[in-house]
């Protein structure tokens, strides 16, 4: 009786001491950081306007101090935000770079931004150019094709984050076709406006006039409205192939040959327009494996632009890839 006693006594002392420990653990506030993932920037005229949100409700005040670093590494002036208790995210302004003559440097997206956390001696820094929301550059897809008379010319322009590649939504583009037509130095702008989807892409088309000689240049002008009004615009000219030359089409009647085999081929000319050119002289040549031409043939078209040869190998033809070539 008196060890079982004993031992009650014991296990009552330990779980008294235990839970006086538990109380007298401190209450300290968590430290104020930036949460990265979640950073956003707009250029906004001569300013870049950041937006850091925290990690969790500030427990306590404190500043957090900013700056630019140039892709040299250089440092820019630094701007100190103040923390109020309470505070969940950063709001402040940094002056965008300038040349020696007042003009804004290009290639912001090049840069980035430091920053320090005084409370809580974290610190970081961030690529400017993958957390601006308005940044963004244009591209097109070249037609498949050439620009032919009387056809409809599709065109693909994008519109992406120089730095991430990400598409960028909500680009409004402009799509100016300019034709240069072969009469009287003759003039005509087509236009097209879309707005980019979240694929990052919006498409256009273009009825060509039915006139043989065309020439085209394509104007594109990008415009994004941000917060507050902040407007990105981008421009981008790309030259338009035009088909005004004769181009053909050609087939033979199967892949492989044995040497004393006769090769069966056929083409059919077409004319910039896409109809038969017929009566058109076409040379057609072939060359073996080693770039040698074993073959040459002149031809012409016949009234449907049809043109045919067949090339009776022998049986001493080396085997091997051969190039067949018309122009």
């Amino acid at each position: 009786m008196i060890k079982q006693a004993h031992l009650r006594a014991v296990l009552i002392s330990m779980i008294g001491c235990s839970v006086g420990v538990a109380a007298a653990k401190p209450d300290t506030p968590s430290q104020i950081a930036i949460d990265e993932a979640h950073a956003t920037a707009i250029l906004a005229g001569d300013q870049i306007s950041l937006h850091f949100p925290l990690t969790a409700s500030a427990e306590t005040s404190g500043t957090v101090t900013l700056w630019l670093l140039s892709p040299q590494g250089e440092a820019g002036p630094e701007v100190v935000h103040q923390i109020s208790s309470g505070t969940r995210f950063v709001e402040a302004a940094l002056p965008r770079p300038k040349d020696k003559h007042g003009n804004l440097i290009e290639g912001i997206e090049w840069y980035r931004v430091g920053y320090r956390v005084e409370a809580s001696a974290t610190h970081g820094i961030l690529a400017l150019g993958a957390i601006i929301t308005n940044l963004y550059d244009l591209s097109v897809a070249k037609p498949s094709g050439y620009l032919t008379p009387g056809k409809t010319l599709t065109v693909r322009a994008f519109a992406s984050n120089p730095v991430t590649r990400r598409p960028v939504r909500g680009v409004r583009i402009t799509a100016n076709l300019e034709l240069e037509l072969p009469v009287k130095d003759e003039h005509q702008t087509l236009t097209w406006t879309g707005t980019v989807d979240g694929t990052g892409e919006v498409s256009f088309e273009f009825p060509i006039p039915d006139i043989v000689g065309i020439s085209a240049t394509l104007h594109l002008k990008g415009q994004l409205r941000g917060v507050a009004g902040a407007l990105a615009e981008r421009t981008l000219d790309s030259e338009i192939e035009a088909s005004s030359r004769a181009y053909i089409n050609l087939e033979k009647d199967k892949e492989l040959y044995q040497p004393g085999q006769t090769v069966h081929m056929r083409g059919v000319v077409r004319d910039g327009r896409g109809r038969a050119a017929a009566k058109v002289p076409i040379t057609l040549t072939i060359n073996d494996a080693d770039g040698k031409k074993v073959q040459a043939e002149a031809l012409t078209t016949n009234r449907f632009g049809i043109v045919a040869y067949n090339w009776k190998t022998s049986d001493q033809t080396p085997t091997g890839n051969y190039d067949v070539i018309a122009v």
